[in-house]
């Protein structure tokens, strides 16, 4: 299963390496590649390391010495002068990469660096030049894959002066050896770490396991394999590629669950044991074969709960071959049979110890083929009608519509002592208005596929509601008396009482604010109606629309029912200003909503455009009487309107604009983001900042958020991080007082590529230049 496996994910990149290939060049996926010296020169007999840079785009990524299961081996070929002798070449550690089809690969990002260290012949003469080249073949990959290949060459002068043969590029190069794992003898923070085999030797065609023992330096733990939160360096094993041997996915031991920070972490404290299973193909029998790879971990103390950078160290076995007719033995049986009883007693358990509910395979995905069990009833299409009709019935009495039926009900009071006919004509009017929008609610359906309430995903329609129900309510609280214009009040028949556009538009806002409730029978009736045809989806809508019309219907049709309603008196004022209460409820619920659309932010924006509603209609209401004149009538609308325009403009320019390229890509803070970033010698760009800290908005206004200190952050390859110390934060409050003791927000590091324990530290309002003069410095440029 192995081997076709890996042969059908090579056969995968194979073909997407072939549609690739012949095309133009493309930006995507393309790989900067340099070879650098850490010296100037180099002397006779003398040594000089050597680097070959990868720079590699967001997203994409590399392979490793081994690829793993898929992809293609980044590979170097040297070519030397004569007498020169390269030393072992030196990847970093690898990162496991899980691809969509389930393959694990070994991978590279960002900007890997692998070394070799040169050694020149003793009898080289000075003052000469000599020429290195390396040919670099990768694959960079994504959704699909490129292929890349390039020959590097560098230059070097020889010298018989040591001191001729200057330093250069120290910072890449401490950090680049910091990435390449240390030898097994020296890993670190481990007190024994050694690879065993359960067999004495190998024999071809037959199948063993390779152990790895991890022992943990006391006080110290690792994080697991599945430590249980994100962000966290998790413990991995990756194995080199043999001639003859096929390896499968390592087993790794379940971890011990610990409290820190309060979170709970998968840990391996004391010993932890790895198995790796291999199969032999055909070996060359006598020999020996090594068999090795890389361990990668995350040290942290049990004492203070610090973690120590990310680390690797490389283990190794050699064992024998067997040969013909040889007998093989087992080996190491305590050690496995001790691993095979912890390692039992966690299976069929995550890392946290709950059995799973099913076996892993493929999920459910968007792309699934589904193929539903139906629980929903077949009915005739006479009774899908009765129930659309029932269902419109029931929602006038849900919490949606509620609110804008005490509207209605407070005309109807008013309307008590009018004509019949007109009071008919109303409610047929209102009506109206409902049916209106199921039709245009109809066609949403049909034409663009949006099924009941979808409208309210959209912010601007939640924000444009949430302003009508709220000017409703400011009415209704007789801030302002809601009309139309006389020349369309006295067409609408407004002298007498309500307008016959008012009963419409009170028709219609209810219908648009019932549709986010799904009362008794409405649910079913959706469902069966998504396989409809268009001319059923209109006769339902309507036939809901209808039934939410009923009762306007017959109560005005029966003007004698009105007289049951109380006459007008004081106690009108008292409950159409308790009606009101339930608008600005309703307004508060879609403020809710917006929350969850786009967050806080929109909602305190939302509120000032609220605010400007409030004092647009307070201005009209104190200033636009029957008395005013013609002219004092214009100017009053015109301050009305400027100061709701002005209100919405702000509001939506703020709360609601998409972000444009000068607002920065944060990170949210955490320390070991802040950590793995720095770690990977990435420049970090920190900003800690509160909602109580004016000058933190300013700053973010300002100063971060303008397209010179977005430029810069692109430029210099910067990680723009955002600490937010609004609430008690213990973790980023010893970080203020570790970058500026005493000091607080607002502040502002920008932590060096290689350098980070050199933070350059900035307080209080900052300049766009003084922030992209420390973005350039952290950069090294």
């Amino acid at each position: 299963m192995i081997v076709w496996r890996t042969l059908g994910l090579g056969l995968g990149l194979l073909i997407g390496v072939c549609l690739v290939h012949g095309q133009e060049p493309v930006a995507a996926g393309q790989v900067k590649t340099s070879l650098l010296a850490d010296r100037s020169a180099i002397t006779p007999g003398g040594t000089v390391e050597l680097a070959v840079v990868f720079e590699i785009p967001d997203g994409w990524h590399i392979y490793w010495r081994n690829r793993g299961e898929g992809g293609m081996e980044t590979t170097l070929a040297w070519k030397l002068p004569d007498g020169f002798v390269l030393g072992p070449v030196r990847f970093p550690r690898p990162k496991r990469y899980i691809d969509a089809t389930g393959a694990h690969t070994f991978i590279l990002e960002r900007r890997p660096v692998v070394l070799a260290e040169l050694r020149a012949p003793s009898d080289i003469q000075a003052g000469q030049s000599v020429e290195i080249e390396v040919d670099a073949r990768w694959a960079a990959c994504k959704e699909s894959c490129v292929l890349g290949a390039e020959r590097l060459k560098l230059t070097l002068p020889v010298t018989a002066d040591a001191e001729e043969a200057k330093l250069l590029h120290e910072d890449q190069f401490t950090f680049a050896r910091g990435q390449v794992p240390l030898p097994m003898e020296e890993a670190a923070y481990l007190k024994r770490f050694e690879a065993k085999a359960n067999v004495d030797r190998i024999q071809s065609g037959k199948k063993f396991e390779v152990a790895v023992v991890i022992e943990v330096a006391d006080g110290f733990y690792l994080y697991a394999h599945e430590p249980l939160a994100q962000g966290l360096n998790p413990t991995d094993l990756f194995h080199d590629s043999v001639t003859g041997l096929v390896f499968d996915r390592p087993r790794f031991p379940p971890g011990q669950m610990i409290q820190s920070y309060g979170m709970t972490f998968s840990v391996y404290k004391d010993r932890a044991v790895v198995i790796l299973p291999v199969e032999a193909h055909v070996l060359p029998a006598g020999e020996e074969v090594r068999i090795g790879g890389v361990l990668t971990y995350q040290a942290c103390s049990e004492q203070t709960g610090q973690c120590m950078m990310p680390t690797a160290a490389e283990w190794s076995l050699t064992i024998p071959v067997a040969d013909a007719g040889e007998a093989v033995r087992t080996a190491n049986e305590e050690l496995f049979r001790s691993t095979a009883d912890y390692q039992a007693a966690g299976a069929g358990k995550g890392p946290d110890g709950r059995t799973p509910s099913s076996e892993a395979g493929q999920g459910f995905t968007l792309d699934s083929v589904v193929r539903t069990t139906a629980r929903q009833r077949e009915y005739p299409l006479a009774v899908w009608l009765i129930f659309a009709f029932l269902a419109g019935v029931i929602l006038n009495i849900t919490p949606c519509v509620l609110p804008v039926i005490s509207i209605k009900v407070l005309s109807f009071v008013q309307q008590a002592s009018e004509s019949p006919a007109r009071v008919f004509r109303l409610g047929l009017a209102f009506s109206l208005g409902m049916l209106a929008i199921y039709n245009v609610l109809a066609i949403l359906a049909t034409a663009a596929g949006l099924v009941w309430g979808q409208h309210f995903q959209s912010p601007t329609f939640t924000l444009v509601m949430a302003s009508v129900i709220f000017v409703f309510g400011l009415s209704v609280y007789g801030v302002f008396t809601l009309g139309v214009p006389r020349a369309v009040g006295d067409l609408a028949g407004q002298a007498e009482g309500e307008g016959y556009l008012g009963s419409v538009a009170k028709g219609a806002l209810a219908t648009l604010m019932g549709t986010p409730c799904l009362g008794p029978f409405l649910g079913s009736v959706l469902v069966w109606l998504a396989t409809q045809p268009p001319v059923l989806v209109f006769l339902i809508f309507n036939t809901i629309g209808l039934g939410m019309a009923l009762p306007y219907i017959l109560l005005t049709a029966r003007p004698g029912w009105l007289r049951f309603v109380p006459k007008a008196g004081p106690w009108l004022e008292t409950f159409k200003q308790a009606m009101a209460f339930l608008l600005m409820g309703t307004v508060i619920y879609l403020l809710g909503i917006l929350n969850k659309q786009l967050g806080g932010s929109a909602v305190v924006w939302s509120l000032v455009l609220l605010m400007s509603l409030a004092i647009a209609c307070w201005i009209i209401g104190r200033w636009l009487t029957a008395e005013t004149s013609a002219g004092g009538r214009m100017i009053v609308l015109a301050v009305a309107v400027g100061v709701a325009s002005l209100g919405g403009w702000v509001s939506y320019g703020r709360g609601f604009r998409p972000p444009s390229d000068s607002v920065l890509p944060w990170v949210p803070f955490s320390m070991e983001k802040l950590t793995e970033l720095t770690a990977e010698g990435r420049t970090v760009f920190l900003d800690i900042t509160a909602d109580w800290c004016p000058n933190c908005k300013y700053n973010m206004e300002f100063v971060f958020h303008t397209e010179e200190v977005a430029e810069a952050i692109r430029e210099y390859d910067v990680v723009p991080m955002l600490a937010d110390w609004t609430g008690q934060d213990p973790t980023i409050g010893r970080l203020v007082n570790m970058l500026a003791p005493g000091g607080s927000v607002p502040l502002c590091a920008v932590f060096p590529a290689g350098r980070p324990d050199e933070p350059i530290v900035m307080l209080e309002i900052v300049t766009k230049r003084q922030v992209i003069e420390a973005l350039r410095q952290g950069s090294g440029r």
